[in-house]
């Protein structure tokens, strides 16, 4: 969760729902989905991120 004093942004929602996707595609057994889920968890951060700045 990106979490920040100085401008307020939070994430939680966006950053739980995609934590669940990630642990979901460790549990399905497929070995290629955690790692595209971690992917697409992380161009999401960077994403929002980049829209705080």
């Amino acid at each position: 969760m990106r979490q920040t004093a100085d401008n307020g942004a939070l994430d939680s929602d966006q950053a739980v729902a995609e934590h669940a996707t990630i642990l979901a595609a460790f549990e399905s057994g497929d070995h290629e989905a955690p790692s595209k889920a971690l992917r697409t968890h992380l161009a999401a951060v960077a994403r929002r991120a980049a829209e705080d700045a």
